[in-house]
């Protein structure tokens, strides 16, 4: 009994021996990865500036801007007259733009307009096709949840989201060399140098098989988003804000590949949404040919040069067409 007693105390104390050692060793990693998170968050990031601007100006703001990557580098609230912020984020659906109107609507008491970008494609996107750093931003800066589930304790880390993209942040900004330079809206003004500008904006040299196009057609997808977008109108009109949906300026290139029976559905879908919300207006720049290709990042994005005139163009819509 006595032996028994003592093979189960050796046993014990080798246990907790190995369990010692095991903390020693991941402790270095624990404070490690603690450090790196609490780095990205001091990291200027677009949604790290807006969130700042935001809190900063809320009172103040009459404009909201949601929408995918597209609307992101489109909308530069610098050149817009009435003060505005963009939240739009790299492949944020109709679903996430909903959840973040909910949330920052009630904390923008004079909020009079909301953009919302609805390229062509937009409607068959489903939400699983949102990069997951975009939902770890949005709870982490915005306090938003838009990973539509109950939240994880996982969801307020954001190195593990995407290793390679935050280690590339972290080594650009050791070495000071951040290709990153944000106004004071969160808009990037130096997203100069893509594909368009590595051809020298000359469009013989860029070859369509390296344009990328998601012409993915969803039924789906088109099923939730239809009644997403009903939801998004339904509360803006119950809130007494204006809604302005928007496509911004995509390269000649870009347009030929697409799919024009998804154009159609897209169109379709805006004009009947138009008889159910009469406030609803679309102004839709796509085609406007006067975007020539020094006005562009890649095939569908604009550089700062492209943003800021498609911005002008946005504020003299709006100009013309509300009183606030």
């Amino acid at each position: 009994m006595e032996d028994h007693k003592n093979h189960s105390f050796i046993s014990n104390f080798k246990l907790q021996g190995f369990l010692y050692h095991v903390c020693l060793f991941f402790l270095p990693v624990l404070f490690l990865y603690i450090g790196l998170e609490l780095k990205l968050r001091d990291l200027p990031s677009e949604p790290k500036v807006k969130n700042e601007y935001l809190v900063e100006n809320r009172k103040d703001i009459k404009i909201l801007v949601l929408g995918a990557s597209q609307t992101q580098r489109s909308i530069n609230p610098e050149y817009l007259d009435k003060t505005a912020i963009n939240l739009g984020n790299s492949s944020q659906g109709i679903y996430e733009n909903l959840q973040l109107l909910k949330a920052f609507e009630p904390k923008l008491p004079n909020l009079e307009l909301v953009i919302l970008g609805l390229p062509f494609n937009s409607v068959h996107s489903l939400q699983n096709f949102t990069r997951q750093e975009i939902h770890h931003y949005n709870l982490i800066i915005y306090g938003v949840n838009t990973f539509g589930r109950k939240i994880k304790p996982q969801d307020y880390l954001l190195f593990h989201t995407n290793p390679d993209f935050f280690s590339r942040r972290l080594l650009d900004h050791y070495k000071n060399e951040s290709p990153i330079q944000l106004n004071k809206y969160g808009f990037d003004i130096n997203k100069i140098y893509g594909s368009y500008q590595s051809a020298d904006y000359d469009t013989t040299l860029i070859d369509k098989k390296d344009i990328v196009i998601e012409n993915f057609k969803n039924k789906q997808a088109l099923k939730e988003n239809s009644k997403l977008l009903s939801e998004f109108f339904s509360y803006c009109r119950n809130n007494n804000i204006e809604v302005l949906l928007y496509s911004s300026p995509t390269h000649f290139l870009y347009n030929e590949l697409r799919d024009k029976a998804m154009i159609r559905e897209r169109d379709s879908l805006v004009k009947k949404f138009g008889k159910n919300f009469p406030f609803i207006k679309f102004f839709n720049e796509e085609e406007n040919k006067s975007f020539t290709a020094n006005y562009y990042y890649n095939a569908n994005h604009l550089n700062p040069k492209g943003a800021k005139k498609a911005t002008i163009r946005l504020n003299e819509f709006i100009f013309n067409n509300y009183d606030f």
